[in-house]
């Protein structure tokens, strides 16, 4: 990705302090849910796919609104957001929330993975609800550890709302836990093995072949 400090991005008054507002809000709910307190991120709006495209360095899809990077969050303008997107203009918050929740996840973790819960659950803390996937597509999750595309939020949803629906958020947050003791190196084997020590099954098709609902 190209130096951030190549380029200049601004916005108005307005709507940084409406923003700054939303980002506190939202600061308090999310340090409540991970239990630790974290400063409001920096906002950077941006103001075209090109610039988005430049800053990340190559041609990004229409799907890909922001992104969380160093505590910081960049992501389109409100008024660009459904032209310049596949996205609509009213889901700007919950899509600004989601990539704070990633802040929070790496910030616990040090690292971006599983792609699949962290996904899943901002998806799930920002209320983007997902709809359902078949059988055959939510036992992908597997395949979701380190690798990710626009279908990883759907399936990272579904077992992310299973497992608190069915779980509780503590053991969700164990499990979080988990991964930053492994000292910011986890392979899929030390996942799963830590994932059957708190949910005493395994991370494989068959046991959540037997979960899927």
């Amino acid at each position: 990705m190209k130096k951030l400090h190549s380029f200049e991005i601004r916005d108005t008054n307005k709507t940084r302090n409406d923003i700054e507002n939303f980002l506190m809000k939202t600061k308090y709910k999310l340090d409540k849910f991970f239990k630790v307190k974290l400063p409001i991120p920096r906002c950077f709006l941006l103001n075209s796919r090109g610039q988005f495209n430049k800053i990340r360095g190559y041609k990004t899809e229409k799907w890909m609104v922001g992104w969380a990077e160093d505590g910081n969050i960049f992501i389109l303008k409100p008024e660009k957001f459904a032209k310049e997107s596949d996205h609509k203009k009213e889901n700007f918050r919950k899509v600004l929330k989601h990539e704070c929740c990633h802040i929070y996840y790496h910030k616990l973790t040090n690292i971006s993975y599983p792609k699949w819960l962290n996904e899943g659950l901002a998806c799930y803390l920002a209320r983007q609800i997902k709809n359902k996937p078949d059988k055959k597509t939510a036992l992908k999750v597997i395949d979701y550890y380190d690798r990710s595309d626009f279908r990883v939020f759907p399936i990272g949803y579904y077992w992310t709302r299973y497992l608190i629906k069915n779980y509780g958020k503590e053991k969700l947050l164990r499990l979080i836990n988990f991964l930053k003791n492994r000292n910011g190196k986890v392979l899929k084997r030390q996942f799963e093995i830590g994932f059957y020590k708190i949910y005493k099954f395994k991370f494989n098709k068959k046991e959540l072949s037997l979960r899927y609902k």
